[in-house]
């Protein structure tokens, strides 16, 4: 059943869009009171106003730079001929270019990539993935300026989550906004060229980091803003399923297990365990059998909730330890076709199924849980308003790991 907000005429007008606000403000999902040269949202966020095209999407300004000087500094950062690059070593190189984009990084991003080196890639994938970083990946962001900005951005996605975790609460930065943005539209970019070989591993790996930051970028700060209990907003909601069907097409684009790809080790070893996860003779849950009208004879075809319950009744027994990335994503990658209508449609049951698998993909990496900590108490609330079996749903998710403080009003 789904929520209907009813608003008074005034809440409306105070809510009015401006129609010629800056892109910056529109981006951030506020009202842009349309000053020029520079809006007062721009001016108080400490970026650039881009009423005009020629400025990208905050763009931050820097507090040592004044005037003309500030402008020209400006217009360089994101010149089409860049000047001659030092040589491509990870100790001295400060830019990052493809021959037609050109970013230079500063000491605050030069601070960002160490620690997304020295810290935030150990928290990815494993050994595998370090050693693809260490060996490729790291010295490709010098070559691909979408690479750069998305590593860049995922180690300022990974400060913010330590600073949760130890106890601070902090909203994402000028610096992490402009990098997503600018990865965003330059992995775009190249996905619309001709594709060669050897630009598939940096774009599958550039597809790696915005599906970290597609999953972190959520503006929830409590349940009641969260999906599926705050106000609807269909470019947001459940964005991170609409964004693993596009990685799923990519695949066959650019195939990471094929021969030559530094990816291979990895998808073959991922391979082995796909095959042990889906091969498995855990037997489907008794409960979740029951509520979602599963028996011998349901199938695929004539369950809609089928696929992700036998799944999950493989992936729940694991213990912490075993229910790696892969096997998180392999129960994720089950909610499409009308099981995703039905999470779209705040059906009770695969509302259940998703909370049961956040519990457990929260404990396995970190960029879920931005999502995670709001989505699964708003799940429960928005089951216990409209659905009067909640206690039902209360004891299967107490039963499958959801801590009761997420249940609580």
């Amino acid at each position: 059943m789904t929520a209907v907000i009813s608003r008074s005429d005034t809440a409306l007008r105070g809510r009015r869009k401006s129609r010629f606000g800056c892109r910056n403000c529109k981006l951030r999902k506020i009202k842009c009171d349309e000053s020029q040269p520079r809006c007062t949202n721009c001016s108080k966020y400490g970026v650039f106003c881009n009423f005009a095209l020629g400025v990208p999407d905050l763009q931050p300004v820097s507090e040592t730079r004044k005037g003309d000087a500030l402008k020209r500094n400006h217009s360089r950062l994101f010149r089409r001929r860049p000047p001659p690059l030092p040589p491509t070593t990870l100790s001295n190189a400060i830019w990052s270019s493809d021959g037609h984009t050109t970013y230079r990084l500063d000491a605050h991003d030069w601070a960002l990539f160490t620690q997304f080196r020295q810290r935030t890639v150990h928290s990815l994938g494993g050994e595998h993935m370090v050693d693809i970083y260490e060996k490729c990946m790291l010295q490709k962001c010098f070559s691909h300026p979408f690479l750069m900005h998305g590593t860049l951005a995922v180690a300022a996605v990974h400060d913010r989550y330590l600073q949760m975790v130890a106890g601070t609460e902090a909203v994402p930065s000028v610096r992490e906004s402009f990098h997503i943005v600018r990865c965003t539209s330059l992995f775009n970019e190249w996905l619309s060229q001709p594709l060669t070989e050897e630009n598939k591993d940096p774009i599958w790996s550039g597809a790696g980091s915005l599906s970290i930051l597609t999953f972190s970028s959520t503006t929830a700060t409590r349940p009641e803003q969260a999906w599926p209990l705050g106000p609807p907003d269909p470019p947001s909601d459940l964005e991170w399923l609409r964004l693993g069907a596009g990685k799923m097409t990519l695949w066959s684009m650019v195939n990471p297990a094929r021969e030559g790809s530094v990816f291979r080790p990895m998808f073959q070893v991922l391979g082995e365990l796909r095959t042990n996860f889906v091969e498995s003779d855990a037997p489907l849950l008794p409960e979740l059998g029951i509520l979602c009208g599963i028996d011998e004879s349901s199938t695929a075809e004539t369950n809609p909730y089928y696929d992700v319950a036998i799944s999950l009744s493989r992936l729940i027994p694991l213990p912490a330890d075993h229910a790696s990335l892969g096997t998180i994503l392999m129960v994720a990658s089950k909610m499409h076709g009308l099981f995703e209508e039905l999470l779209h449609q705040r059906d009770p049951v695969a509302l259940l199924l998703l909370g049961l698998w956040y519990a457990k993909a929260r404990k396995c990496k970190w960029w879920i849980e931005f999502r995670a900590r709001h989505e699964i108490p708003a799940i429960y609330q928005y089951l216990k308003k409209h659905h009067p079996a909640h206690k039902i749903i209360y004891r299967l998710l107490c039963q499958f790991g959801v801590a009761a403080r997420d249940l609580s009003p």
